[in-house]
């Protein structure tokens, strides 16, 4: 697989057109969310998890709202604003979630997500390892491939959020980073590392079974296949 990113002037040039129409094939997925049965409740669980629970709700009900107007309307065109109306929330509640419009699109993983990828790079290392590493983390994808498949067509088709997408990969870059410990090959590694999920990422679409989970784990799994045996020949 070939990784590119091109730029111009500074910016990130989208090299994935998707034709608009694509997009509306999406357009019922986020009322499906909303309709998956919620965990049971238990009177053992302590009120710290009925508060994670209800902000989870909280931004899962923005981020539905948010994306039935963008496949409707088209995401240059709704304002938060109509998105705070739609979700039946205040814009201190939105921006309390989700920094930004954008973020709404490219905010792909929550911190629990981030802690579980990160905990998982000594194993993604070993070839061996990187089938189970992928069998854990798509283990739930029916509850989010339809959800992260909108969002994915989205950003394809908007120059904006590809920008979006990458100026956030930094975060990522430096969570990693600081993991594998100082100096410039940890950060050289975490800036690849991240640089070829998120291409791979924005790559399924151009599969034939797209929005299938499965193709974005066959993806991943070349992706950090192809990674990791590149360093362990570089011995790094």
């Amino acid at each position: 697989m070939k990784i590119r990113i091109v730029f111009e002037n500074d910016r990130v040039l989208n090299p994935y057109p998707i034709p608009t129409a694509r997009l509306h094939q999406f357009a019922g997925h986020a009322a499906h969310q909303a309709s998956l049965p919620e965990p049971p409740w238990h009177p053992l669980r302590s009120s710290s998890f009925r508060r994670d629970r209800k902000k989870l709700a909280t931004r899962r009900a923005i981020r539905e709202a948010a994306l039935t107007l963008f496949a409707r309307d088209g995401f240059d065109s709704v304002t938060v604003e109509q998105i705070t109306e739609a979700a039946d929330v205040s814009a201190m509640t939105f921006y309390r979630h989700f920094g930004s419009k954008e973020a709404v699109v490219t905010s792909v993983a929550t911190t629990d997500q981030m802690n579980h990828a990160i905990g998982a790079l000594d194993r993604i290392r070993i070839p061996g390892e990187i089938p189970d590493v992928l069998d854990d983390f798509f283990a739930d994808a029916a509850s989010w491939e339809a959800e992260l498949a909108e969002r994915v067509a989205l950003v394809r088709a908007n120059q904006t959020l590809v920008n979006a997408l990458w100026q956030r990969s930094t975060s990522w870059t430096d969570a990693i980073s600081e993991v594998l410990g100082p100096g410039l090959d940890s950060r050289i590694y975490a800036r690849v590392l991240v640089g070829a999920i998120t291409e791979t990422v924005l790559a399924w679409p151009d599969s034939p079974e797209f929005p299938s989970s499965f193709a974005l784990r066959e993806l991943i799994e070349k992706t950090l296949s192809s990674f990791v045996n590149y360093h362990q020949h570089r011995g790094i």
